[in-house]
């Protein structure tokens, strides 16, 4: 779709759709798309037909409101914007909006192709949600995280939400967002590539909340909260409440960006549970330093035997350089992962792993 012309043409449609325009005439040919899951009721969709040699050339269209599994679109000629009552064998185009507004900036959640042309001839024609199936992964649309219950203290922070797969600390996908209210939306972003992220699977869930965006970037969180159990991550939008979220740790955590690197600074972390770390580098091939630790104190007071004050799952290098790193009774460095290490110049109290 080209933004220019059909973009405008979707705010015009939207236009006509919010002023109760309809167009009237007998001979006005239309498309039911039956199936539809009950998750989209109430959205915006769009429904566009185009000759299998340009699916991009639309002959029609149609924008309503899904009303049910079973939805009806009146086709109207997309040049015109006239009763359409053409025939033929065509590629269907179904996109669904979260409201008008995306709508009309073509900002859509799921977008799907028929895989085979279909045969409008009849003066309805019915099409099967799943005819969409085949040619919807290939044109996968950014999915998100909502949200919900998130206390009115945290409003104006930043927050960051990661996703990683089962028996991995390793995030998939994140999100950072600003909190304007008691439901946020967070769309996600693949971690590697900074690309729009339109997965689906399993995941447990990590939230940071920074007091702002400063914090974020030198990743000094007020809180590190997880979902540990796993969620499944399946429709465009997945609903959470905030109070599925337990609070983890109290101080330092990665940065919000795949790849970057965590500093300590020179505030004590909190104590950390038996077995958890202080501080925790997730698992990673990057050979660049994950950590760097020039002063300060990190402690883990557990006194667990397998309490980490530090523990680095990836193959990132640590360089401490100054400070304190303590963990009585336990691990000071775990440094799982198999990374270079330097300690020249830092007070290392505890074990250092493997």
């Amino acid at each position: 779709m080209k933004h220019t012309a059909k973009t405008s043409r979707l705010i015009a449609c939207v236009c006509l759709m919010i002023a109760g325009v309809a167009a009237a005439a007998s001979a006005q040919k239309s498309v039911t798309v039956t199936g539809i899951p009950g998750n989209f009721r109430g959205k915006i969709a769009m429904l566009a037909l185009a000759p299998p040699a340009n699916p991009g050339d639309y002959a029609a269209y149609s924008l309503v409101t899904i009303s049910g599994e079973s939805t009806q679109f009146p086709l109207s000629d997309w040049k015109t914007d006239r009763p359409w009552n053409g025939a033929g064998n065509f590629l269907l185009t179904l996109r669904l909006y979260d409201n008008a507004q995306a709508a009309g900036k073509d900002q859509f959640i799921y977008s799907g192709l028929t895989g085979a042309p279909v045969n409008v001839r009849q003066a309805a024609t019915a099409v099967q949600w799943g005819a969409f199936a085949a040619a919807a992964a290939a044109e996968t649309a950014q999915k998100s995280i909502t949200i919900t219950g998130i206390p009115g203290s945290q409003r104006g922070r930043i927050a960051m939400l990661g996703l990683s797969p089962p028996n991995s600390d390793e995030y998939t996908a994140y999100s950072l967002v600003a909190i304007n209210g008691a439901q946020v939306k967070f769309p996600l972003m693949d971690f590697t590539t900074d690309k729009p992220w339109g997965g689906s699977g399993d995941f447990s869930f990590d939230l940071l909340i920074y007091d702002n965006a400063q914090a974020a970037q030198n990743s000094q969180y007020r809180l590190h909260a997880r979902i540990s159990a796993l969620t499944t991550v399946n429709d465009p939008d997945t609903t959470v409440q905030w109070s599925r979220f337990v609070a983890v740790t109290a101080q330092t955590a990665p940065r919000p960006q795949g790849g970057a690197q965590a500093a300590a600074s020179g505030t004590p972390a909190a104590a950390a549970s038996s077995g958890a770390a202080t501080i925790l580098i997730t698992a990673g091939s990057d050979p660049n330093v994950r950590l760097e630790m020039t002063g300060g104190t990190v402690r883990n007071t557990s006194g667990a035997a397998a309490g980490n004050a530090i523990r680095n799952n990836s193959k990132g290098t640590m360089s401490i350089t100054g400070g304190t790193v303590s963990a009585p009774g336990g691990n000071a460095i775990n440094n799982a992962g198999g990374s270079a290490l330097a300690t020249a110049g830092a007070r290392i109290d505890g074990k250092v792993v493997p």
